[in-house]
């Protein structure tokens, strides 16, 4: 009974870490592709995306607060929020600056 509670907690938590590392490891497969079509140079988007991933990492505990505050549901729903801001300005970017 033990061990079967055991991998009821550690399979899906062992799940949410490979799906999880997976987004954050693969973001180096885009870099070439993006300077193909941008012209902005590896430079330039390592640089953003160094930056997205270091924002990234700030911004969990401070949604992590956030959920301790007011719940998770509406955590959830603020950070939907701030992600649907940022999603569809992305292709309008053409500058680094942008």
């Amino acid at each position: 009974m033990l061990q079967a509670m055991f991998w009821m907690l550690v399979l899906p938590a062992a799940a949410t870490l490979a799906i999880t590392m997976g987004i954050r490891q693969s973001m180096g497969l885009f870099v070439s592709p993006l300077n193909t079509s941008t012209g902005l140079g590896i430079v330039s988007i390592s640089l953003a995306m160094a930056i997205g991933q270091f924002s990234w990492g700030l911004a969990q505990p401070l949604f992590g607060m956030l959920a301790d505050r007011i719940g998770a549901s509406r955590s959830l729903f603020w950070a939907r929020c701030c992600w649907r801001q940022a999603w569809p300005s992305l292709p309008s970017c053409t500058l680094k600056w942008a």
